[in-house]
């Protein structure tokens, strides 16, 4: 029961932080997560708690990628019972690495939470469009700090600037090519893991 317990509060934990575009904090918070897990499993594994076990295997495919920072962390940890936890890893960097390349004119960035308001629904729509890398929007002094505070908090790589000229100023947002050296890294690190947890 306080193994079945731990993993309930640990991956409550993990899904606060877990995200598709995780900022430094959220990266920061889910590998210092990733003892607890590793301790958790060697708990269980020396006190034979063979049910808990049974539900973390169950639940870890069935968390979606943004957790994938965490069980990556806790299998380069390794220990007692962390053999599930390198299996899912594996599988998981498996499956990332055959997705394909990002396209050279995809400009597409995953939309973090908003609060679903007019403005946050606009966001979204840019965001998630392929092709257009740049949107010029006029808004209103309060309109342009909630999406800078939505971009900025998520650390999105789309710069904002403020074109003071007419009223109401005009908002302009522009995807960074960052966006595809994050990807490029993101890739190399996958590749790396994957080695390393299948020696």
């Amino acid at each position: 029961m306080l193994t079945q317990q731990a993993w309930e509060a640990l991956l409550a934990e993990a899904r606060f932080h877990a995200r598709p575009w995780p900022t430094r904090f959220q990266t920061q918070a889910l590998e210092g997560l990733a003892p607890r897990l590793s301790q958790l499993l060697a708990a269980i594994e020396s006190c034979d708690a063979g049910s808990t076990r049974g539900e973390i295997a169950r639940t870890l495919p069935r968390l979606d990628d943004g957790f994938t920072l965490w069980l990556r962390a806790a299998a380069r940890i390794g220990g007692a019972g962390g053999d599930i936890v390198t299996a899912e890893t594996a599988r998981r960097l498996r499956a990332r690495l055959a997705r394909p390349r990002r396209a050279p004119d995809d400009w597409s960035i995953p939309a973090p939470a908003g609060c679903g308001c007019e403005l946050c629904t606009r966001l979204d729509a840019f965001l998630a469009d392929r092709e257009r890398r740049v949107l010029e929007w006029p808004i209103v002094t309060a309109s342009r700090s909630h999406i800078h505070g939505r971009i900025d908090s998520a650390e999105l790589p789309v710069s904002h600037v403020t074109r003071r000229q007419g009223r109401p100023y005009t908002l302009v947002l522009t995807k960074q090519d960052t966006l595809f050296t994050r990807e490029h890294e993101e890739r190399q690190r996958d590749e790396a893991d994957l080695a390393a947890v299948e020696r």
